[in-house]
């Protein structure tokens, strides 16, 4: 069966994920903007199912993934305001996972990374 957003939104959502993190992955390996500029789309498609509300986890995962991404872009472009789009985008993802074990550090770590991107982006 084909997945659809019509006709098996989650699972759906679910392969937008994925397809985000194996672009990000590409895009790491590459240093691609294209690559990167992919997985933010395809992060974001999977944002419009994967809402704060209805699967708190799933977005919370998505705006991690998301906000990696643009991050990533953002340094390649030297984009300070994409950068910092992406360290919210993290931030949002802390707010849900804040209280699990081992987020504190993983989430402080990843917004250390992001922000040395800040910094070297001139």
């Amino acid at each position: 069966m084909e997945r659809t957003q019509e006709r098996d939104a989650r699972n759906w959502a679910l392969t937008q994920y994925n397809l985000g993190l194996v672009l990000s992955d590409l895009g790491m390996a590459r240093k691609g903007a294209d690559d990167f500029s992919a997985a933010v789309a395809a992060f974001k498609a999977s944002l419009d199912v994967y809402t704060e509300d209805a699967t708190p986890t799933d977005w919370a995962d998505t705006q991690e993934g998301l906000g990696w991404a643009l991050a990533q872009l953002g340094a390649l472009g030297h984009d300070r305001s994409m950068i910092r789009e992406g360290r919210t985008a993290m931030e949002e993802a802390l707010r849900i996972y804040k209280d699990y074990d081992g987020a504190a550090d993983y989430f402080a770590g990843r917004l250390a990374d992001i922000d040395k991107l800040l910094k070297a982006a001139t």
